[in-house]
């Protein structure tokens, strides 16, 4: 898939995201809300694999997700979180 992630609307069917060292702010906040309201829609385990966690508390904040596993990892960014839905 490719274009603006904050803009994604049809991800009812998936529950695995992975964003390695993204965009942050507005963008990312923007990405979660979408994958938050899909939750809200469709709700299921979701898990999201996030390497360089650096806008970790925008996937927290609303309670949907929490962090489950912390890895420390052999490449660029030697920190990479794994949150579940609950």
């Amino acid at each position: 898939m490719r274009g603006n992630a904050a803009l994604l609307e049809e991800i009812d069917e998936y529950d695995i995201f992975y964003f390695y060292s993204p965009f942050a702010g507005k963008t990312f906040k923007q990405t979660i809300g979408q994958i938050e309201r899909s939750y809200v829609r469709k709700p299921r385990k979701i898990r999201i694999l996030y390497t360089n966690p650096r806008c970790h508390f925008s996937v927290i904040e609303s309670g949907i997700f929490r962090l489950d596993k912390q890895f420390v990892i052999q490449t660029r960014y030697p920190c990479a979180n794994l949150y579940e839905s609950l």
